[in-house]
């Protein structure tokens, strides 16, 4: 017997078998970063409802939603005013569920 390709075997279930992963990945811009305007959101989100994620949003201070996007990805150029942002970016989904990624960002200038 291989035990190379059985050790392989073993490792990719065990992989597979784990618990799917719920929360919000921000991918773009960094927590802690300054960046000028518009400031580019690429954000992704998975859920452990069933029914998968309704939408994700952006809040640039507590209860100011000013962007939301049906489904799992975002990909978004947001005008922002000079100044420091608490963001959080939310993912809903379809069971009634959301998860938060929450970030701080300095927006001075524009980006071109």
């Amino acid at each position: 017997m291989n035990f190379g390709k059985l050790w392989v075997a073993v490792c990719l279930c065990s992989i597979f078998a784990l618990p799917a992963f719920a929360g919000v990945s921000v991918s773009s811009p960094s927590g802690g970063t300054t960046a000028g305007s518009p400031v580019h959101f690429v954000a992704s989100a998975t859920s452990s409802c069933s029914k998968g994620v309704s939408a994700m949003g952006i809040y640039t201070a507590p209860g100011q939603l000013v962007y939301t996007v049906n489904g799992s990805k975002m990909d978004y150029n947001l005008a922002m005013s000079n100044g420091t942002y608490n963001v959080v970016v939310q993912e809903w989904d379809n069971c009634g569920g959301s998860t938060t990624a929450p970030l701080t960002l300095t927006v001075s200038g524009s980006s071109g």
